[in-house]
């Protein structure tokens, strides 16, 4: 509930900055696919803040500790990260299952809590199983590029960065406005050094809730 109640609180904040600031937001665009599939689920998206499902892929290790205390950008970064201490959301499974390592027994000590939770009640562990987020993000006004660089350019702005930042924990300020704002998300396109997928970016894990566990197996 917590965690729900933070997204909830960041999401009528954005949309105060967009209504009273006469923000145009732009759409993402995602994969018709994808919202096809979550559109059956209950709930209606606020279309004002820009708000999206989209997936999350990630280790078995990790998964209790985002239901609890929903994400965190702090604990994120790595070798793979190219888009500094953020958090990476996608709308293809495709791209997210890269990042899922497999939970193979029930009795792996790591996943314990989450195991008692999940697999109950006459419920089996299936083996070899994987985790993926559903989540709701606020996506706001994002600034879309196409590079991976410190200083990756602004598709729309090209004289600008998407960056405030060399550590890259935040990004740059929407052009024109005054006082000052900066993009509420990023999306990185494919095209220049991003090859295949596209991937949603977030710098602020309240504007993101897991909202949906999905537990699913690879086809052999």
């Amino acid at each position: 509930m917590a965690v729900y109640k933070r997204y909830h609180q960041e999401r009528c904040r954005i949309k105060g900055e967009i209504d009273t600031r006469d923000i145009a937001v732009n759409d993402p665009n995602l994969r018709a696919s994808l919202c096809s599939a979550s559109a059956t689920l209950p709930g209606e998206l606020l279309a004002a803040v820009n708000e999206v499902r989209v997936l999350h892929g990630t280790k078995a290790a990790h998964v209790f500790p985002i239901l609890a205390d929903g994400f965190n950008e702090r604990l994120s970064g790595g070798p793979r990260s190219y888009f500094g201490q953020t958090l990476y959301f996608a709308e293809d499974a495709g791209k997210c299952d890269q990042y899922c390592t497999r939970d193979s027994s029930y009795m792996e000590a790591h996943a314990k809590t989450l195991h008692e939770m999940l697999y109950k009640d006459g419920c089996e562990h299936p083996g070899d199983v994987f985790y993926m987020f559903a989540c709701l993000h606020t996506m706001g006004k994002f600034v879309r590029t196409d590079s991976k660089l410190l200083d990756a350019p602004n598709l729309d702005h090209p004289d600008c960065c998407v960056w405030a930042t060399p550590q890259r924990r935040e990004f740059a300020c929407i052009p024109g406005l005054k006082p000052s704002l900066h993009y509420h998300s990023l999306v990185a396109e494919v095209g220049k050094d991003i090859t295949r997928y596209r991937e949603i970016v977030q710098s602020r894990a309240e504007r993101v809730y897991p909202e949906y566990l999905i537990a699913y197996k690879r086809a052999a």
